[in-house]
């Protein structure tokens, strides 16, 4: 019989595999972001190149589940997961998303302000999301939905 550290080394090795097949298709290791959600068994990846987010299964090992897409989405700058909330927040090029985390639903598209497109980070705090630029931070309200 396999013992529960064996089985979660093993687990790991496999998201391991996984993720060095996925990321080249989510634009190599420099545009990639990724978020695991322990509690909820997912891996979030996201690609730079194609705007994508993958959703993974990590229960018996990551386990294709889902794409969140978005027509006007060509690249993901940055995600942040609020788990209180189940929120994934989603930095795209054009907007900022913000999907729930256990449904894969999007909830809200907000256009970035004034169309900058220059914000590269997102920081989350309770109430708040601030964008962050080389130059700039902006801090937006956000409401608990």
């Amino acid at each position: 019989m396999i013992h529960e550290a064996e089985r979660a080394m093993f687990r790991m090795w496999r998201v391991l595999v996984i993720l060095l097949a996925v990321l080249p298709a989510c634009g190599g290791p420099s545009g990639q972001r990724d978020i695991h959600w322990r509690e909820a068994d997912r891996l979030y990846l996201a690609g730079a190149r194609n705007g994508m987010v993958r959703v993974f299964d990590t229960r018996n090992g990551p386990v294709p589940y889902a794409q969140l897409t978005a027509k006007e989405r060509r690249s993901v700058r940055d995600m942040q997961l609020d788990e209180r909330a189940a929120r994934l927040w989603v930095l795209g090029d054009d907007a900022l998303y913000v999907y729930d985390a256990r449904l894969l639903m999007l909830i809200e598209r907000r256009p970035l302000p004034d169309g900058a497109t220059d914000w590269q980070r997102l920081e989350l705090a309770d109430a708040a999301v601030t964008l962050v630029s080389a130059t700039r931070r902006l801090t937006l309200a956000i409401g608990r939905t």
